[in-house]
């Protein structure tokens, strides 16, 4: 690695970077797939991990060809791509060849449309080309078809979450004590680990095991290539490397924690590997020797792009750029503002209600207000700023209802009204408990069984919910009420307080209504908060499909938690002596949308008092006309609806594909999201962005400052960026970065998705959630001067470094002129699809 390691621990730190950071499928949460390079500037990040993992960082030059005929990259992007790639040798070659010395932009498209130019192939990674690599050409010795299926299958057991039958024997120790005493203690051998040769090691510490392996693989002189060694090691197996990593530094996403940790797997996948080497080469068996070349990462690495990654680089700017003009035409800002501030008479707003920024609510809020003008809807991260565990009437343990960043340090629990028990699930449990014993389970398979096999062909026939379904309506027991308010200031033997003060609530609640602008319009008589959720069946990814700001979970409790809050006399007092007056006369609801089935349920509607059923009433009724029109538009991307469906047809189709065993894409969740937009309602009201913008909420007048807007970005960059990046190298990478096609999946462990029954675990997202998207970096639009924009990007570093190497796009639009400006070189510059830029 170019430098002598001081430590087999500090080497496995600096590698545990390049690794996927992906959780337990319980917590799918969307993040940047290659987190590790947004050092680097975006397409140079790309190339340096495609040198790395041997990835591909570009679709293939046909592919951009189909989209440039079928009209998705424009000419007009082109002209503004080769104006500004003045330093890329793929242009400057041009000017070269060019009988004038000057290229021009029809040269440039032919040149990308050329046939002979040679299509973009990634290089091999450090895996297929490194040191150990050298296992296979050198002496025909492929550990990975050796060392896998035994190394995969112990950790698998080792993690199990309850889909063994026989669970580990030792949960309680660390993997390698575990694999230690499983050596030592059985009757039958455990091969490699039971040889002779390795046996013994298992009294030292995986640390020294390791130090002492890969001397013995690369010779003491060569120290320096311990650490890459590892990193290649790891890298023939991310997914479960990865998980390993994010197990040892986040225990408590395990529901049965073990004391895992990458040195303990380090050490068992070298010990079999010494093993396996000794078999076949005898004990004596030659040192791998050196390597010269640097990782893509290290300093002083030369990135050279080839040709065809160059034209590809050209052509996938294009893209971007092609979407992000037709988008901002579509916007037509300074009409529309000044439209907004024609003198017409506003609609008198009788009801507001706050949605996820997520972009499958932007289509239902839409729909809603021309439902009835009188609704205001308001975006916002689906948590609503409820930092909490959550722990159901029916959950064994509470699990994290905020963003993956937010350190929660508060539990909030359902408690049930009445003494009522599920007998039903009860005795469930009880027949599958049974099932795991001899003779009962004989009976069981004998009888119950025949009668699974019926029920399970009907349902292929008439699919229903069912108890293996995920629904999001069960998130919150409608027999219940939720301990939100905090009696005592102790906190648990977790280190969690028992719900909240209503000093701490009234933070909360303030903070959302300031946040989102809703003060300045005033408050309306009923506010309604929606969380999101989703609903599915035989899908390992159904946290994908819930709230990424709530870690993969329903919105609902924390919809239901806001309104309580919110709904409070003490809170209310409080934030009277703050200058937030809420009145007496307003009221708020917690609701739950599940955007798979397009159905709706609300909490404690008991309460609503009865001056507000009016209110009430007008709200879900708007509510289930717009649900029927958003699950209509969701059928034109379906292949199997026809898009002429009557909206009550539609909820009916969108509600069996949700329960349907053999549906792998009961929604397309975040598929083609392509913009954020932190700004007012006025920017995006009314139009129809094909369910591609996120919508936060935000006022730029209320915040002359700046701050409110740095808080946002804060929270919105990250969630969104990482959702937006994840599909983006999902699509682009489907092998590398991507999971492939659900069909032959299986849950591992019940912490993450393999193949089949052996192998890797899979990261990133399957093909049925990302092949009609289209990857675009996001377009990040905030409503505020350009000035305060880039004040606030520049606020916190770690979101800084988003915007600064380009992975998202950042743009403002400016208040006072009314014009589009885009981060670029440092500064906000008046972008060129700016109308005033336009003009000149």
């Amino acid at each position: 690695m170019g430098r002598i390691a001081s430590s087999i621990e500090d080497s496995i730190n600096r590698i545990a970077r390049w690794l996927p950071h992906q959780g337990p499928i319980k917590e799918f949460i969307h993040h940047n797939t290659l987190h590790a390079f947004q050092a680097f500037p975006f397409h140079e990040g790309c190339l340096r991990a495609s040198r790395l993992y041997g990835s591909w960082a570009y679709f293939p030059l046909a592919h951009y060809r189909d989209l440039y005929r079928e009209g998705l990259v424009d000419d007009g992007a082109l002209i503004e791509i080769f104006e500004q790639a003045t330093n890329c040798e793929f242009v400057v070659g041009l000017h070269d060849a060019s009988p004038t010395g000057r290229a021009n932009w029809s040269q440039l498209k032919e040149a990308l449309l050329s046939p002979d130019l040679d299509d973009y192939v990634p290089q091999p990674g450090i895996t297929e080309s490194g040191i150990r690599s050298r296992w296979g050409s050198h002496h025909q010795l492929h550990m990975g078809h050796l060392v896998h299926p035994v190394l995969f299958r112990l950790v698998g057991q080792y993690l199990d979450q309850g889909v063994a039958m026989w669970g580990a024997p030792h949960p309680e120790y660390t993997l390698f004590r575990f694999v230690a005493d499983l050596v030592k203690d059985s009757w039958l051998p455990l091969w490699p680990f039971s040889s002779a040769r390795i046996r013994d090691d298992f009294d030292l510490d995986p640390s020294d095991i390791v130090e002492k392996i890969l001397a013995r693989f690369l010779g003491p002189e060569s120290s320096s290539l311990y650490e890459r060694y590892l990193l290649e090691m790891c890298l023939a197996h991310p997914g479960w490397s990865g998980m390993v990593r994010e197990l040892e530094l986040h225990p408590e996403n395990l529901v049965e924690r073990r004391g895992v940790s990458l040195l303990d797997f380090c050490a068992l996948e070298l010990m079999a590997e010494y093993e396996y080497v000794c078999k076949h080469l005898g004990p004596d068996f030659p040192s791998l020797g050196g390597i010269s070349e640097q990782l893509p990462y290290e300093p002083g690495y030369q990135l050279i792009e080839t040709r065809a990654e160059q034209a590809a680089g050209l052509w996938q700017a294009a893209f971007e750029r092609t979407y992000r003009r037709r988008f901002l035409r579509q916007l037509d800002w300074p009409a529309r503002r000044l439209r907004s501030g024609d003198g017409s008479p506003q609609t008198q707003v009788d009801i507001q209600a706050f949605f996820c920024l997520d972009d499958r609510e932007g289509s239902v809020r839409r729909h809603l207000e021309a439902q009835d003008p009188t609704i205001e809807t308001y975006g916002f991260a689906g948590f609503f700023g409820v930092d909490c565990v959550f722990q159901g009437i029916d959950d064994a343990f509470p699990f994290k209802h905020c963003p993956a960043p937010v350190h929660p340090k508060h539990l909030i629990r359902e408690r049930r009204l009445t003494s009522r028990q599920d007998a039903k699930s009860l005795k469930i449990h009880e027949i599958q408990d049974g099932s795991h014993t001899l003779v009962r389970g004989f009976v069981i398979s004998q009888t119950l069984g025949l009668w699974a096999a019926v029920k399970l062909a009907l349902s292929i026939f008439r699919p229903s919910l069912n108890p293996l379904a995920t629904s999001s309506l069960q998130c919150v027991d409608s027999e219940s009420t939720m301990a939100v308010h905090r009696t005592q200031d102790k906190v648990d033997e977790d280190g969690f307080f028992a719900g909240y003060s209503d000093t701490e609530m009234a933070d909360r609640v303030g903070n959302l209504l300031r946040a989102s602008g809703l003060v300045a319009s005033g408050l309306a008589g009923l506010i309604v908060f929606v969380g999101h959720g989703a609903s599915s069946v035989n899908n390992p990814y159904f946290a994908a499909y819930d709230c990424g700001a709530c870690s993969g979970k329903g919105g609902g409790p924390n919809a239901r938690a806001i309104a309580l809050m919110a709904n409070r006399p003490e809170v209310r007092a409080i934030l009277r002596e703050r200058g937030l007056d809420i009145q007496p006369t307003t009221w708020f609801l917690g609701a739950l949308h599940d955007t798979t089935r397009d159905e709706m349920q609300y909490y404690d509607l008991e309460s609503v008092p009865a001056t507000h059923h009016s209110l009430l009433l007008r709200f879900q009724s708007a509510m289930e006309i717009s649900v029927a029109l958003n699950a209509k538009e969701r059928c034109r991307r379906f292949a199997n609806v026809s898009p002429k469906i009557d909206p009550r047809d539609a909820i009916l189709a969108v509600r069996r594909r949700a329960v349907s065993i053999f549906e792998p894409r009961p929604e397309l969740n975040h598929a083609t999201n392509a913009v954020c937009i932190v700004g007012r309602r006025q920017v995006s009201k009314g139009l129809d962005l094909n369910r591609r913008c996120f919508l936060n909420s935000y006022d730029p007048t209320l915040d002359p400052t700046g701050e409110i807007l740095a808080s946002l970005l804060l929270a919105v960059v990250p969630v969104c960026g990482g959702i937006n990046l994840e599909y983006y190298f999902s699509r682009t990478d489907p092998v590398h970065y991507g999971a492939g096609s659900k069909l032959p999946h299986n849950i591992q462990a019940l912490i993450g998705v393999i193949n089949g029954t052996d192998g890797d675990l899979l990261t990133g997202l399957p093909t049925q959630m990302t092949e009609v998207h289209d990857p675009f970096r996001l377009l990040f639009l905030v409503e505020q001067t350009s000035l305060l924009a880039l004040k606030a990007a520049r606020a916190n570093p770690e979101i800084f470094e988003w915007i600064e190497n380009g992975w998202i796009q950042y743009l403002c639009l400016d208040i006072e002129d009314g014009q589009i400006y885009e981060f670029h070189g440092g500064e906000m510059r008046l972008s060129a699809t700016s109308p005033e830029a336009s003009r000149t």
